[in-house]
């Protein structure tokens, strides 16, 4: 017999995810199960991402964290493959803002992307020193995690985003089919915070 076996160690406490959580999937080879070859470990406090999170599955690997309120904070890091190319992505999160994104040919080190949002450096500063006159605030609502203020459709700044974003709202939603497999249809929500008009599974903050 061959197949595969997923296993989920899920913390519940009050019918929510609360604690660390894993996955490991095994293969099973006639009849025998093999050793892990995909693992995820993730902390929750009441069906929030918070702390420090790592996956390693199907050639996918992601690490990084998120703050006390559930906002990716510090440094992301993702391995991921485009063809046939192993791509090192690693970004740069304050508070649930993206400021930085650079990618590397993880074969040959060669740096294939650099993004700097300078744009939003620059107003994170000014509201922080509480400067006169501002014209913009930091939204209250939240958002996906496409990270756009503003940008064109062909800009570098939104465009360089698209494979990481999939990758996360892909392996950072493992847990929610889980969740909602064991909710009835009227009780369904996601794992994490979710903005209000889009169906992602981690929030972004933007300024306006």
């Amino acid at each position: 017999m061959n197949g595969v076996e997923d296993e989920f160690k899920i913390t519940y406490s009050k019918g929510n995810f609360n604690g660390n959580s894993n996955y490991t999937k095994r293969y099973i080879t006639n009849g025998q199960l093999g050793n892990p070859k995909a693992h995820a470990q993730i902390n929750f406090v009441n069906d929030t991402i918070i702390g420090a999170f790592e996956i390693s599955i199907d050639k996918i690997k992601i690490k990084g964290k998120t703050n006390k309120q559930g906002f990716l904070d510090g440094t992301v890091l993702l391995k991921y493959y485009i063809k046939n190319d192993s791509i090192i992505e690693t970004r740069k999160y304050q508070d649930g803002f993206l400021l930085e994104i650079e990618k590397r040919n993880a074969s040959t080190n060669e740096l294939l992307v650099k993004l700097i949002y300078e744009d939003i450096i620059k107003k994170l500063s000014q509201i922080k020193k509480q400067e006169d006159n501002l014209y913009f605030k930091i939204s209250d609502k939240f958002f996906g995690l496409e990270f756009n203020i503003d940008y064109q459709n062909f800009d570098n700044r939104f465009v360089e985003q698209f494979d990481g974003n999939k990758i996360l709202q892909k392996y950072l939603c493992l847990f929610d089919s889980i969740h909602n497999n064991n909710t009835s249809e009227n009780t369904k929500k996601s794992i994490l915070n979710l903005s209000e008009d889009l169906n992602i599974c981690t929030i972004m903050r933007k300024i306006h």
